[in-house]
């Protein structure tokens, strides 16, 4: 990085910073950057009392058939990840403040938008092949314990495939009739490669400046 290039980005990380300390107070609350993460824990909490009741309920099902456990098993997971991400964000945000200086604030807010990046990137890798999986678990929270065993293999096979298919079809839709919209840089994997880009210039731009 040239010296050029780094006067540039500062001067527009301290613009911003400006703009930020310009803006009514009431203002500023609206757009929390606490939300985010305070609604993946409120979602996480909520998933895990609907599968961990299920796998407390029928914790016998371990030993007579445990892979019918397998989708409330995949929830409570998810659940416990969706809190512990959270978490983590709640504790990089800890060093974003308008006290701070514009370069500890860009390395906060990259940080926390590369995680919650690499949270979707990992939710869709999962859910999306395994979709089938969810309506499982809702016939199964209704008494259906053993539905997972009736499925002929060949179908959830199938289904894996139409799911990675959908997600295909979902982000070639997205790009062309929507190719500048936030959902169309997750799904087309542009956001995760440009969270990866921008974390890795906040580490060079530090490297320089130190």
């Amino acid at each position: 990085m040239t010296l050029d290039q780094m006067q540039q980005q500062w001067q527009q990380l301290e613009t911003r910073v400006e703009a930020l300390e310009t803006k009514p107070a009431r203002k500023l609350k609206k757009v929390s950057l606490y939300s985010s993460p305070a609604f993946d824990i409120l979602f996480g909490i909520l998933i895990n009392a609907f599968a961990g009741e299920y796998l407390f309920r029928n914790v016998e099902l371990m030993r007579t058939a445990p892979m019918s456990l397998l989708p409330m098993a995949l929830l409570l997971a998810t659940g416990i990840g969706l809190i512990a991400t959270a978490a983590r964000q709640f504790h990089l945000l800890s060093g974003f403040g308008l006290a701070n200086s514009p370069l500890q604030n860009w390395e906060a807010l990259t940080a926390v938008r590369t995680l919650r990046v690499k949270t979707f990137a990992c939710l869709m890798a999962v859910w999306v092949p395994f979709w089938f999986l969810v309506p499982v678990a809702l016939l199964q929270s209704l008494g259906a314990h053993s539905i997972l065993e009736k499925l002929n293999p060949g179908w959830m096979i199938a289904n894996v495939f139409v799911g990675a298919a959908m997600y295909a079809l979902s982000a070639w839709a997205a790009k062309k009739w929507l190719p500048s919209s936030s959902i169309t840089t997750l799904l087309t994997g542009a956001a995760l490669n440009q969270a990866i880009e921008d974390a890795k210039a906040v580490k060079r731009f530090a490297t320089d400046l130190s």
